[in-house]
């Protein structure tokens, strides 16, 4: 009997493990993802800022 409740406690601590691994890189992807897509606007942000520069210093 205590054979198969250190076997639960095994297997479950198992699954919980998968579990956290699964939602930390999950987490992680998404911070990868939220920093690439900033990294992106900031690009647009500043190719615009620098067309409305390049265009006011024409005038």
């Amino acid at each position: 009997m205590a054979g198969n409740i250190l076997y639960g406690i095994k297997k479950f601590g198992i699954s919980v493990v998968t579990i956290i691994a699964r939602v930390v890189i999950t987490l992680i992807q998404l911070l990868v993802e939220v920093s690439s897509l900033a990294v992106s606007i900031t690009g647009i942000v500043l190719k615009i800022f620098l067309a409305i520069l390049l265009i006011g210093k024409r005038k």
